[in-house]
């Protein structure tokens, strides 16, 4: 009988677990005041960077019940708490073992020794999904798009490989010769090779690395404006950091450097970064995209630091147009009139990078287009009509980047 009774009582209790929070959630949803912090553990607002699974408009007997299994979790009441507090678990379990577990076991097998940065031994450690390495000092770098590859020199390119990219830039520099645009490239070093000194223990294959290798092929075998700041970025950082410890990204003291070294070897007026006036503020952990999507807390991480540059404030902008074609960081284009003296229009095509520069560059040209590169074919008349065209891209993604030198060769031979 007593264990009829457990039965019964533990039954009950299964139920009630199943029942209750739907509309406990409910009503505090409904009660909570906006703007309050029990609103906001409470929210159902979207906090991934992905779409949440819709409710099936259809039935289909073979995917039914994995359809609505996938609603019920994306939708499942009180889930941002639990990711939250999830998260926060996680993140505090992988600090222990980061800053004192794997300490130790580095000193016990790599006791006096130093890696090929000249750091003590650091085991590489990640996040859960696989995407964001743990770097020095708290450092967090993206593992997506083959990035450790570009870091460790294995997908270093051969010399036939480089020739027929080489080929294909060159054809597009004939195109823009006789169109009178003056074209350059600009490849944006990743994080982890601009702050390898913050990066774990890893056996590098080449120094040089794939694009420190191509860039010195094209600038020997060609007249094209290929820009890699690598140098640049290096010694700039000696005075301010040139990317977000958080972020995939570089910062607007990056993108400053990035910008000069561009106009430098291009033959256009520049300003010294040392005297140009600027601020620096503190920008919370939250904001770095690599803790988003290693699913970590912002909490268990120090604010960082992001700088605002006063760059030529006399020139005015006049218009700016601004057309997304997705939810992505940067897709579509912006189009921006401004009163610069100089008479030359620009063309920039890039990707997410883009958007630092962007505000620095759209002051320097009285009419400028800024673009995904996927968007080219949006802005024919734009393209058709520059002064001026940049091809920028990061360098994980530099294997699209021959793609769009075709597609930028058929727009303007049209």
């Amino acid at each position: 009988m007593k264990k009829d009774y457990l039965n019964i009582i533990s039954s009950v209790m299964f139920v009630l677990l199943l029942v209750i929070p739907l509309p406990l959630w409910l009503g505090l949803s409904a009660a909570a005041p906006e703007g309050s912090s029990l609103k906001g553990l409470i929210d159902p607002e979207n906090t991934e960077k992905r779409a949440l699974a819709e409710f099936p408009e259809s039935v289909d007997a073979a995917t039914l019940t994995a359809d609505y299994e996938a609603y019920y979790n994306d939708h499942l009441p009180f889930r941002n708490l639990m990711i939250k507090s999830y998260n926060a678990t996680n993140s505090r379990l992988e600090s222990i073992y980061r800053r004192h577990v794997g300490v130790i076991l580095a000193g016990v097998f790599y006791s006096g020794e130093t890696d090929e940065n000249g750091n003590e031994y650091m085991f590489p450690v990640t996040s859960d999904n696989e995407l964001v390495l743990f770097g020095r000092d708290d450092w967090l770098f993206y593992l997506g798009e083959n990035s450790l590859d570009y870091y460790k020199g294995t997908n270093v390119m051969d010399e036939d490989e480089m020739a027929e990219h080489l080929e294909r830039m060159k054809e597009l520099q004939r195109v823009c010769d006789e169109k009178g645009i003056q074209l350059a490239f600009l490849m944006i070093p990743n994080k982890e090779t601009a702050y390898a000194e913050k990066m774990p223990s890893y056996r590098i294959e080449n120094e040089k690395r794939r694009q420190g290798v191509f860039s010195e092929y094209v600038n020997a075998n060609s007249d094209i404006v290929y820009v890699y700041p690598l140098e640049e970025l290096e010694d700039g950082k000696k005075m301010m950091p040139m990317y977000f410890k958080y972020d995939t990204h570089w910062n607007m003291a990056g993108a400053f450097v990035g910008m000069e070294t561009l106009y430098r070897e291009m033959g256009l007026p520049t300003e010294d970064v040392e005297n140009t006036i600027y601020k620096e503020e503190p920008s919370p952990a939250s904001n770095g995209d690599l803790v988003s999507l290693g699913g970590l807390d912002p909490a268990m991480y120090p604010d960082d630091v992001a700088y605002t540059f006063s760059y030529r404030p006399e020139l005015n902008i006049l218009t700016f147009d601004n057309t997304q074609t997705s939810d992505l960081l940067f897709s579509g284009h912006y189009k921006v009139t401004t009163d610069s003296p100089t008479g030359k229009s620009l063309v920039m095509l890039g990707d997410s990078f883009t958007l630092s520069i962007m505000n620095y560059m759209l002051r320097d040209f009285p009419e400028s287009c800024f673009a995904n590169r996927s968007d080219v074919f949006n802005i024919k008349d734009e393209v058709r009509n520059a002064d001026i065209i940049v091809l920028e891209s990061c360098e994980r993604l530099d294997y699209r980047l021959w793609d769009d030198v075709d597609n930028l060769i058929e727009v303007l031979s049209e």
